[in-house]
């Protein structure tokens, strides 16, 4: 009998580890497939024809966050969005900015606090200037000057999911577009990245 029920634990032992083992190799697959996805998306920014036209940012906006309520939910922030003024571009590259910009800010929210974040915007001199504004743990200088560089992440020993690239290719594809991208935060207060873009009167549809 106590051979049998050592035998037992032994083999919930390894049948534990073997568990760990495959959600351990699961896990690392899917980020090598999500790591080869957004290296292959990166290098074909540059290459890619830009499908211009008139975005209406409320409506697209408004389409990131259901794609994202489950972290919204779960992240349990506040959301404010302004009316947003309509830009040229890429509908589903712009897309993929702010989803980066959302995503971002919802990861580095402060679990001390209660999250914000709004999203605002307006159109002066032919450029639209959006704003995604949060109250999360903020961005030292440091990381500031190298929050777009390729695999950069706020914190690379950190659990937060991710490939590091959500922001290198926010920022190509903004260029892409003739626009700038940049951050402004501070540590412990939060961040605002602001993105501009033509505005939807200085473009046409055949510009790339």
């Amino acid at each position: 009998m106590h051979d049998k029920a050592a035998a037992q634990q032994v083999n919930r032992l390894i049948s534990d580890e073997v568990g760990q083992e495959v959600s351990f190799i699961t896990a690392s697959v899917k980020k090598l497939d999500s790591l080869q996805r957004g290296l292959l998306a990166l290098s074909r920014l540059g290459r890619v024809e830009l499908d211009k036209d008139l975005i209406d940012m409320d409506e697209l906006v408004k389409k990131i966050f259901t794609l994202q309520e489950e972290q919204v939910l779960a992240a349990k922030a506040e959301i404010d969005i302004d009316h947003l003024p309509n830009c040229c571009g890429d509908q589903q590259l712009i897309s993929e900015v702010f989803s980066a910009l959302l995503d971002n800010a919802l990861k580095y929210l402060d679990p001390q606090r209660k999250g914000l974040i709004r999203i605002s915007g307006h159109a002066r001199d032919g450029m639209c200037r959006y704003s995604v504004r949060d109250n999360g743990i903020g961005i030292s200088p440091e990381h500031q000057k190298k929050i777009f560089e390729v695999f950069h992440r706020l914190t690379p020993n950190g659990d937060t999911m991710g490939r590091g690239l959500g922001l290198t290719l926010a920022r190509r594809i903004v260029l892409r577009h003739k626009g700038h991208i940049w951050v402004q935060s501070q540590e412990g207060q939060g961040s605002t990245f602001w993105v501009e873009l033509p505005a939807a009167d200085t473009q046409n549809k055949t510009a790339h």
